[in-house]
């Protein structure tokens, strides 16, 4: 899986949000484990961000050594 690509089609989707959306991720960022659960986890993430962003809410999405890691 591509979080990166999650990432963008998930930000894609709050078109209509009152925050501004951004995505932050310079290249793919692969990532195993369950499609559908991290494609969840991912929208309650975005949503979370949303809910209590003021002005704008960044989805950040990194790899190193060709997997993802947390971003701080």
């Amino acid at each position: 899986m591509d979080l990166a690509l999650l990432a963008a089609e998930d930000v894609a989707r709050q078109g209509g949000s009152r925050v501004a959306v951004r995505l932050d991720a310079r290249a793919p960022v692969p990532a195993s484990g369950d499609p559908a659960r991290l494609e969840r986890a991912l929208a309650k993430l975005v949503d979370n961000a949303l809910r209590y962003a003021r002005a704008e809410a960044v989805a950040r999405a990194a790899a190193q050594d060709g997997w993802a890691v947390p971003i701080r």
